[in-house]
């Protein structure tokens, strides 16, 4: 404390926790703090940086470390001592300007991007190289500087011995430059390494032929990522040439912007901006590089946003395709600090200025026409590629002209439906189509046809999301099968007999015994065999009352069930319950254990199918229910035994339910719609 100062005077105290606030907290990522490394060496006019560090696994805290490179101009000792020690030093203030010694607009301006080191590392190594032969080592311990108390000094310890530097590329000593390794590192994970390039090229445009920056030995690229829709390239807010002027009234630049190696060049009342924006074919993974970023003088001055605006359901959307830059190098020319329009982190901006209200809304307007142009595009794209789908042009050939016109304009309103694909597109309208013979499906087309555009590509879209299509066939192909449980009710009550009428009926429609079997048909050869072997003969020949065939998966379905089934008629020809007596249940035993002979005789054990057998009467003797439970008690059986009734009870309830479900949730989705 000096001689002017007594112990009772007010006076203002730092204590070292300051270094916490301005460091640790400001610049909590591995990014922020190499990045302030690398603006370091854009101000000492450096031409390349070589960064050397782990990449995408966990910090071993005691031997992984970060190095940061460069050949600038490096510190003499004096110039560390008073300028790049002194924290909170406004460079552009005492330096008279904000440009380097050679011409570039430096970064720099607050004096705390070298506290950036302590948000990833306890410790920072400096050796830094001037042109004139100056070298200066020391090092910063942060756990000692945040312990200091109020005015408390902190001493640099200065490096004694250590290796001059060397130039990663060449192995060459260096001839001037910095050298700063950080160690014992904060962070627990380390990024990966394309995701820490990509957000490196993203906040600077600093990058070649400027100078070139290094990542482990290989070079970081322009920001660059692949593009579905890029404007201006792909389109412009207003044709024609020229400058544009905001109009006075409405705010909006009127005149033609210029367009100059893909940017777009327009004036606002606060100066030049040049951008592009762009959407990619797929959602972005990595949030930070999602939206636009502001760069002014080479750096990002407001990490990617969206000009703050409620984009709605639509641009939500949008906004895990959008990517874009808008350089406006005015918005850091500023020099006092109160004139300043970029926070302390120097990332984001200060969006409640009123200086950047007519920025922040141009932006915006951009951004929506952007949205909105990029909708169209994509709708076009989408429609061409789908009416060129060789299966939809095949499938459009089927009907009318008219019909092909209505199925054409569907596929328009579909193509519209916020982030559909054209495979999304393509498999809807065949969904469409396909369900075209279905009554209620063409009066809903025609209803919908009624609408003005706007509503039918709502009406559309509310169909597509709750599956309103297939819950019309759903309901159709449920009505049908209804009719047929129907019609087996009507043969077995009027005790038809098993051939031709109840054989035929089953045989067309499996699923009447289990809706399992859509994908079962006759077993022709097993059918053959069987009737040999027994005295069987064909329906046609009409000598045989009662019947027996099998089932087996149809073509393109791995055999590998066989079922045995033998139906007895409901009722006698005096209209009493025929009851299957215990001669017939023997007989479909051996009719079940014939099968599973013949398919062992398979060369390949492992495409021996499993046989069961499944047998439907009215009822059984007692006799009968003696053998049919013996059957059913041998270990490893596969023997069923079904009653007329059970088989219309269960079929018919499930196909009820299926009904119900299908028309409920069609007529509540018809009226969202």
């Amino acid at each position: 404390m000096t001689d002017s100062v007594k112990d009772d005077d007010l006076y203002l105290q730092f204590l070292g926790s300051l270094i916490e606030e301005l460091g640790a907290k400001m610049y909590p990522s591995v990014t922020a703090s190499v990045a302030e490394l690398i603006s370091n060496a854009w101000d000492a006019d450096a031409k390349n940086v070589w960064i050397s560090m782990p990449l995408g696994r966990r910090v071993k805290s005691e031997t992984d470390e970060i190095v940061v490179l460069d050949d600038g101009d490096g510190m003499s000792r004096s110039d560390a001592r008073t300028k790049y020690l002194i924290v909170g030093r406004k460079r552009r203030i005492e330096e008279n300007g904000w440009t380097s010694p050679a011409g570039r607009s430096v970064h720099g301006r607050k004096g705390i991007g070298k506290l950036a080191a302590f948000g990833t590392a306890k410790n920072l190594q400096c050796i830094t190289l001037t042109k004139g032969g100056s070298q200066t080592a020391f090092e910063l311990d942060y756990d000692k500087i945040r312990r200091l108390k109020g005015g408390e000094p902190y001493k640099v310890p200065e490096l004694v011995e250590y290796d001059v530097p060397v130039r990663t590329d060449t192995g060459e000593p260096l001839s001037s430059g910095t050298h700063v390794r950080l160690y014992n590192l904060l962070s627990k994970m380390i990024p990966n390494e394309d995701r820490f390039r990509s957000s490196l090229a993203r906040r600077f445009g600093v990058l070649s032929p400027d100078m070139n920056i290094f990542l482990n030995g290989s070079k970081v690229e322009r920001f660059d990522i692949p593009l579905d829709i890029r404007f201006p390239r792909d389109g412009i807010p207003e044709p024609g040439k020229g400058l544009p002027q905001r109009d006075a009234t409405t705010g909006e630049c009127t005149a033609p912007l210029v367009v100059d190696d893909g940017w777009a060049i327009e004036t606002l009342p606060e100066g030049q901006v040049r951008w592009w924006i762009g959407f990619t074919a797929t959602p972005i993974d990595a949030a930070e590089l999602r939206g636009i970023a502001v760069l002014a003088h080479r750096k990002m001055v407001q990490r990617p946003f969206m000009f703050g605006r409620s984009l709605g359901t639509s641009g939500q959307l949008g906004q895990e395709y959008l990517v874009g830059e808008v350089i406006a190098d005015w918005i850091d020319d500023n020099i006092e600090p109160e004139e300043d329009l970029v926070e302390t982190n120097r990332s984001q901006l200060q969006l409640e200025d009123e200086r950047l209200q007519g920025f922040l809304e141009w932006g915006r307007r951009r951004l929506r026409w952007a949205l909105a142009l990029r909708s169209d595009l994509r709708r076009d794209k989408i429609i061409e590629t789908v009416l060129l789908d060789p299966v939809v042009e095949d499938r459009l050939e089927h009907f009318t002209s008219r019909e092909q016109t209505a199925f054409k304009t569907i596929g328009r309103r579909l193509s519209k439906m916020p982030e559909a694909s054209s495979e999304d597109v393509t498999d809807l309208m065949m969904q469409i189509m396909d369900s075209y013979d279905d009554k209620s499906v063409r009066e809903m087309i025609d209803r919908i046809g009624e609408e003005d555009e706007t509503t039918q590509e709502r009406m559309w879209a509310l169909i597509t999301e709750f599956g309103l299509i297939d819950a019309r066939r759903t309901a159709t192909r449920v009505q049908a099968r209804m009719q047929v449980i129907e019609k087996l009710e009507d043969l077995v009550a009027s005790g038809a007999l098993e051939i031709p009428e109840i054989h035929r009926h089953i045989r067309d429609n499996f699923w009447l015994l289990d809706p399992r079997w859509d994908l079962y048909d006759d077993e022709v050869n097993l059918t053959r065999m069987l009737q040999e072997k027994h005295g069987y003969v064909t329906e046609e020949e009409g000598r045989q009352v009662d019947y027996l065939f099998s089932v087996a998966p149809t073509a393109l379905t791995s055999a590998d069930e066989v079922i045995v089934v033998e139906i007895k008629r409901a009722r006698k020809a005096d209209g009493s319950k025929h009851r299957a007596n215990s001669n017939e249940v023997i007989k479909f035993a051996g009719y079940v254990q014939d099968a599973m002979a013949y398919y062992s005789q398979s060369d390949s054990p492992s495409e021996v199918p499993t046989v069961r057998g499944l047998m439907i009467a009215s009822g059984y003797t007692n006799s009968a229910q003696m053998q049919r439970q013996a059957l059913e008690d041998v270990p490893g059986a596969k023997y069923q035994f079904k009653s007329w009734e059970s088989v219309l009870r269960d079929t018919k309830r499930l196909h009820q339910g299926w009904l119900e479900l299908s028309s409920r949730r069609g007529q509540m989705n018809e009226d969202d719609a």
